[in-house]
């Protein structure tokens, strides 16, 4: 039981966002960019990419060589 309070003391203050339709339409709409580009993430990545940008939110992630690709994402390396 320790480890489960551990767990909701920590994600109990986030906000858990729903991918919808909205954050899917953005997906696909990135997803023919980067493809014109030549410059395709992974469809993981390509979701992440997408509800960060619908909501308008900075990701916050070390892998700053696959987000960099989007445009217009806003990005932030909390380990360097």
């Amino acid at each position: 039981m320790r480890e489960l309070e551990i767990v909701r003391k920590f994600s109990d203050p986030l906000t858990c966002h729903p991918f919808d339709e909205r954050i899917a339409d953005k997906a696909a709409e990135l997803r023919a960019i980067l493809v014109k580009q030549g410059n395709l993430i992974g469809p993981y990545d390509l979701q992440i990419a997408a509800s960060a940008l619908e909501l308008r939110l900075t990701l916050v992630t070390h892998n700053l060589k696959e987000f960099a690709r989007v445009p217009g994402l806003p990005l932030e390396d909390w380990e360097s």
